[in-house]
């Protein structure tokens, strides 16, 4: 088997690492890429991306460091009033096959890392000729790598940011650490959810909004006061056009940034990893037609997955600043999931019932 180097030195660079030492290739290595991960400290994984750890071994380190959450609800910020709840726990893990969890992004990284020793960073033709393939997971800071356009299609559509981001870090709260809740307001959005070892909120708010929190719950208020911000990419996130060049390919936040008002889709790159491995053991013999064809069963997923993320943020950060819209928007939330909440599971089945390990064997 040809030799394979892998660019990077976050979640998806060491599951690719693993991912290409169970499909029998022996000499892998990585090389640090000089950038950090754009990921928050505080992750969640639906049932689409555990099993894909499962696959690769982590089963019982998972279920060690991991938070199962029992329900997930949607909350009005002002008055704290449940609008939505869904199931998580058992019955989303009996649905999809796999648990839907809540992690620190240093635990998810601490479970996959092995003790293979990181080389430093090194120019990417180099590794080109000297191995069979190479993984890019993170974007050298100094090399560009591709002479076409990097990004095309009309979600991808550039912007400049509409909205700040804040991050508080609380010790865990029993009393909070059931449920993941989306906090709702005519212009802030908030997540909160629970790790072993954090509870984490985040908060948005358009950056036209002088005092975004002033008619929120006080003690909403009060975790905001504890927070810090955090930087949002400069540009609307955008899926890469071309996944491969040559024997370079491209897999994880290399093809598509992480969107913030899409949390359950940050570590769809796990998703890569595994479709990009089968391809390389499957096509060993012509290892361009399998890079192509990893293109093209990846590409068309991280499109959708990126139109529901600029849907997301259009929805919570400009459509709901209408009264007359928010109103038709929540009525429609609170009627599907109390009163029909089978088809509210069966509207995020294309995303968490997602299964790669058994579609790419």
């Amino acid at each position: 088997m040809y030799p394979i180097a892998i660019v990077g030195n976050d979640i998806v660079a060491w599951a690719a690492y693993r991912a290409c030492r169970l499909a029998g290739f022996h000499q892998v290595e990585l090389f640090a890429p000089g950038v950090d991960s754009n990921l928050p400290e505080g992750l969640t994984l639906p049932a689409n991306q555990t099993r894909v750890i499962h696959a690769l071994e982590c089963q019982q380190a998972l279920a060690a460091r991991a938070w199962s959450p029992s329900r997930a609800q949607q909350r009005f910020a002002k008055s704290t009033y449940l609008l939505s709840e869904l199931p998580l726990g058992k019955f989303s893990e009996d649905r999809y096959h796999a648990p839907h969890v809540n992690i620190e992004r240093d635990q998810l990284l601490a479970l996959l890392r092995t003790d293979e020793e990181v080389q430093p960073a090194t120019d990417l033709t180099r590794l080109q000729k000297e191995f069979g393939v190479v993984l890019v997971t993170q974007l050298p800071d100094q090399n560009p790598v591709s002479t076409h356009p990097q990004y095309t299609g009309p979600e991808n559509r550039q912007a400049e940011p509409t909205s700040r981001l804040w991050h508080a870090r609380l010790p865990v709260d029993a009393d909070m650490a059931t449920a993941n809740i989306s906090w709702l307001g005519p212009t802030v959005t908030g997540w909160q959810f629970t790790t072993k070892e954090h509870t984490h909120f985040y908060f948005a708010a358009h950056t036209h909004d002088n005092d975004p929190v002033q008619t929120w719950h006080p003690r909403l208020r009060a975790w905001l006061d504890r927070a810090q911000p955090v930087s949002l990419p400069e540009t609307a996130p955008a899926v890469r056009e071309y996944w491969h060049e040559g024997n370079l390919v491209y897999l994880g936040e290399a093809c598509l940034p992480p969107l913030f008002f899409y949390r359950e889709t940050m570590c769809s790159g796990l998703e890569d990893v595994w479709v990009l491995s089968r391809m390389l053991e499957n096509y060993e013999e012509d290892i361009h037609d399998g890079l192509h064809q990893y293109q093209r069963y990846r590409k068309p997923r991280m499109r959708k997955i990126a139109r529901a993320g600029h849907a997301e943020t259009l929805r919570r950060m400009q459509h709901l600043q209408h009264p007359g819209k928010r109103f038709l928007a929540y009525l429609k939330i609170a009627l599907n999931t109390r009163f029909l909440p089978e088809i509210a599971m069966q509207q995020l089945d294309w995303l968490y019932g997602y299964d790669c390990v058994r579609g790419f064997r």
